[in-house]
């Protein structure tokens, strides 16, 4: 069955509806973020946003996140104007402050790294989309990019996925098939996928959704506009 552009992206829509719904109806017993005590709060999420905290720093000292888990830029913002001290499970409150106060300085001097010191994973996915402005675009971020061969597509976003999911990490895709990439990757508990066509609507939909994989045809968008789209993704 052939699909066009427009049915694709209304697949795509419903695809992130749904998992924005399942996200929002998790029951209280199996709730991700929790109150350790009256000034603790512990998240469990790999990818922590302003989205994923509000509403709950009101009464706040200490935000605990999983070891490995993202945490935007936005985030340490937040946390540093409130005085909420950020930490890693398994730090005390009292040994973490030099570690990630240090890591927000250094965030905040250089924008274009992801957050919480994590790495930017990137792909060529079958584009033949000028490979030295795409790799020169993820470079500026700490990223290489790899070229893909594309035979078997649902085999290489399973591949792709789990480096995501094993190193806790963002993950830009360059592919002329991102929407059927956003549907397979989506299939994955812990993957919030989502497909940038401008940064204005991908600033939209991550305000929603705290995705963690964008994937990018980048056939017929300019240098400026892809560039746009992966600094909106890594600083939201």
């Amino acid at each position: 069955m052939n699909l066009s552009e427009h049915d694709i992206q209304r697949i795509v829509a419903e695809v992130v509806r749904r998992l924005t719904a399942m996200q929002n109806s998790t029951p209280p017993a199996h709730n991700q973020m929790q109150a350790t005590d009256n000034t603790t709060i512990q998240i469990e999420d790999k990818l922590i946003t302003l989205a994923s905290l509000r509403g709950r720093l009101q009464h706040a000292q200490t935000l605990s996140v999983p070891p490995r888990a993202l945490v935007t830029p936005a985030v340490r913002d937040e946390l540093k104007q409130r005085g909420v001290r950020l930490v890693r499970h398994g730090e005390t409150a009292a040994s973490a402050p030099n570690t990630d106060n240090n890591q927000s300085n250094n965030n905040q001097s250089n924008n274009n790294q992801p957050a919480s010191g994590g790495k930017l994973l990137a792909a060529n996915i079958g584009s033949d989309y000028r490979p030295a402005t795409l790799a020169q675009l993820v470079k500026s971020h700490g990223a290489d990019l790899p070229t893909v061969a594309l035979a078997n597509l649902p085999q290489v976003i399973s591949e792709q996925t789990s480096r995501v999911m094993q190193d806790a990490c963002l993950a830009v895709w360059f592919t002329p098939h991102a929407a059927q990439a956003v549907c397979l990757a989506s299939r994955n508990s812990g993957v919030w996928a989502v497909q940038g066509f401008d940064a204005p609507s991908l600033r939209a939909t991550l305000a929603v959704t705290p995705a963690n994989v964008l994937a990018i045809d980048p056939r017929g968008k300019s240098q400026y506009s892809l560039k746009q789209m992966l600094e909106t993704f890594i600083n939201p």
